[in-house]
């Protein structure tokens, strides 16, 4: 009885353990950071979790996706950038270019298999124009802004 009693509680266990995995697997993407906003610039990282989704289908395609509404797919967007199949996991970067300064943007990672396109979180930026007062220290290769 005791044996039976240990076995139950194991193979709950461990059933339980299985789907919290799956739980936590179902999205591989994740949006990261903007690290740098230009005028009509931006970058962007984003982070792939597997090279696989829960289900051992392969990520076909990963990136950015990019628009001036909420929520950007690979279907409507403003632009996206698209790495192809995933050759390992982790962080990658996109530069983002030709934006419309002082405009609301939000951008997103996603990554494709075969079942269909999973994204990350939105992440909302505004290029702007970048202006200054006076610069200093001008040399050939760099110069110092100062003011607002």
């Amino acid at each position: 009885m005791k044996r039976s009693l240990i076995l139950l509680i194991l193979v709950l266990a461990f059933s339980a353990c299985k789907e919290l995995f799956l739980q936590i697997r179902e999205n591989i993407i994740r949006t990261g950071v903007v690290n740098f906003v230009g005028s009509d610039n931006a970058i962007v990282t984003g982070l792939l979790l597997d090279v696989a989704d829960e289900n051992g289908e392969p990520v076909l395609a990963h990136g950015h996706c990019w628009a001036t509404t909420e929520n950007p797919t690979l279907e409507v967007n403003e632009g996206f950038i698209d790495y192809g199949p995933a050759q390992q996991f982790g962080e990658f970067i996109s530069l983002l270019n030709d934006l419309s300064p002082e405009t609301i943007y939000y951008v997103r990672a996603f990554a494709q298999d075969a079942s269909g396109v999973q994204y990350g979180d939105n992440i909302r930026f505004i290029p702007g124009l970048v202006t200054t007062d006076f610069v200093t220290n001008i040399s050939t290769n760099t110069a110092w802004p100062r003011g607002p």
